[in-house]
């Protein structure tokens, strides 16, 4: 697609991961598409952290040195997208995906990101990012919230040797196999205090995880709908009336007889009787077929 921001100045091609929707979207919210962004960092944990972390992943718990990696390498993606988008002086990121992409003994941390310009081109106190794409954007925005940053939290966990043999004997039986119920309960809820304290970090009062819907007021981290206001105009029934509908089969017809009566007066001095005449109310019935 091409972007004209300057009427004087000859368009120039953006690259977008925007859809058709997103982008009216970010049209109402004063936005206009930029180029995608991306960030990478490629990591190799080393022998000394392969040595550690295999002792750990035996007994079972948290991977730290893992942890820190992941950490480090998704930090590390994410500051050099905002650094591109800050060298564009763009003034915002929606759509931001952060992904592991595992090579031969290397994991790339790969963050990507559409890129906004506000329309005005007013530079805001700073350049948000965001996980949201731009129909959720909107909805947000719509509901009184401002988007501050991507906000990210990483746990590295291993089952451990004695849970895993007890998990899959346990899976040979049917049930809940509660050891693992147990861990992914406690991972999650982790990776989920991690995420509010970096949203907090940023001076965050709400982690969004889902979109929002409008007129809705939400509160807490995560966020949570506390109430939502119907502020849906009511609008008339619609009017089933068909015997007060124009005909328009008929009305189609009006106009074509009225054609050929002209055709016929300019041929042969007079219109012809033969036909089926018109109805002049519009609306026809069976006997006005009759010739």
């Amino acid at each position: 697609m091409t972007s004209q921001p300057d009427p004087n100045s000859a368009p120039r091609s953006v690259v977008t991961g925007l859809s058709g929707n997103e982008l009216f979207c970010i049209d109402k919210l004063g936005y206009r598409a930029g180029d995608l962004l991306v960030g990478n960092s490629v990591y190799s944990l080393g022998l000394l952290g392969g040595i550690g972390s295999a002792f750990t992943a035996m007994a079972g718990g948290e991977v730290n040195q893992i942890t820190e990696m992941i950490t480090a390498g998704r930090h590390l993606s994410t500051q050099r997208l905002m650094n591109e988008m800050r060298q564009s002086s763009m003034h915002g990121a929606t759509g931001m995906s952060s992904e592991l992409i595992f090579h031969a003994g290397n994991v790339e941390f790969l963050s990507v990101a559409s890129g906004l310009y506000r329309k005005d081109g007013q530079m805001p106190q700073f350049a948000f990012t965001t996980s949201a794409d731009a129909q959720e954007l909107w909805c947000q925005e719509d509901s009184g919230y401002a988007p501050v940053a991507f906000a990210m939290g990483n746990v590295a966990y291993s089952i451990g040797v004695g849970r895993g043999i007890t998990g899959a004997f346990k899976q040979l039986q049917k049930g809940e196999v509660k050891q693992y119920s147990d861990i992914f309960t406690h991972t999650r809820n982790l990776a989920l205090q991690r995420i509010v304290g970096e949203a907090q970090s940023v001076g965050a009062n709400a982690v969004v995880v889902k979109s929002v819907p409008p007129n809705s007021v939400v509160v807490g981290v995560p966020g949570q709908i506390i109430a939502r206001s119907n502020t849906t105009p009511s609008t008339p029934p619609p009017d089933l009336q068909d015997a007060q509908m124009p005909d328009l089969v008929g009305l189609s017809l009006q106009a074509l007889l009225r054609r050929v009566d002209e055709l016929e007066t300019k041929v042969h001095g007079q219109r012809s009787e033969g036909h089926v005449r018109p109805s002049p109310a519009g609306i026809w019935s069976g006997e006005d077929f009759s010739i």
